[in-house]
């Protein structure tokens, strides 16, 4: 599956309004009258993108993104959530035995995933904040690097209209913390790539999480 168990279908807390997000499967249902079959669809919700990395081909996020919604299923984003956090799953079970596949992907700094909610179809950019690389041979064991983007506020000129955000990415390694800077982040990523199991995008087109409940 690729949601995340999720209690109340459309259950409104602060979580899923920050990574909340909704994707649509359609289907077209056998019919035995001559008129042309209706088209069923369902909505799901989702907090984390489950994407069975272990299984595909895929040597990019984006291209295992693209192959997981290509489904039997007409499967797209009817709506895409503030922050977007998506599970590579990297282990599955030889002769009942979890076994880490670790094969590099491309970790990619954008996304342009299609939204089509309103009955419009979209671009929403989305922008890498965070990377979580897990090391060792089991899932219940090993250790675990994070790759964190902060974005600060620096003076542009007079007032609060002239801050302007600047960005510093840091590498947490358990109690050793360093700074990394854009110049490095590429081949910080290649090598992340090969024990990256979860990864943070924010949209791009939104400054502010709308905190307030969703209406359905």
């Amino acid at each position: 599956a690729t949601m995340s168990p999720n209690a109340g279908q459309y259950e409104d807390s602060p979580m899923t309004r920050i990574f909340g997000g909704l994707l649509r499967h359609s289907w077209t249902q056998s019919w035995d009258s001559g008129l042309a079959p209706p088209l069923q669809a369902s909505i799901e919700p989702f907090l984390v993108l489950h994407l069975d990395f272990a299984s595909q081909s895929a040597s990019s996020l984006s291209k295992a993104l693209e192959a997981q919604l290509l489904t039997p299923d007409d499967t797209n984003f009817f709506r895409l959530p503030p922050y977007l956090l998506i599970h590579l799953q990297r282990f599955r079970l030889v002769d009942g035995v979890p076994t880490k596949i670790a094969r590099h992907c491309k970790v990619d700094l954008r996304l342009g995933l299609e939204e089509s909610a309103n009955c419009a179809l979209r671009t929403v950019p989305y922008e890498l904040v965070s990377a979580i690389s897990h090391y060792g041979e089991l899932p219940e064991s090993g250790s675990y690097k994070a790759l964190v983007r902060h974005t600060r506020a620096t003076p542009q000129g007079s007032g609060a209209a002239g801050l302007a955000g600047a960005s510093d990415w840091w590498l947490f390694d358990d109690a050793t913390v360093r700074a990394k800077s854009m110049e490095e982040l590429e081949s910080v990523l290649m090598c992340e790539g090969y024990h990256v199991c979860f990864l943070l995008y924010r949209r791009e087109d939104i400054k502010t999480v709308n905190m307030r409940p969703h209406a359905f």
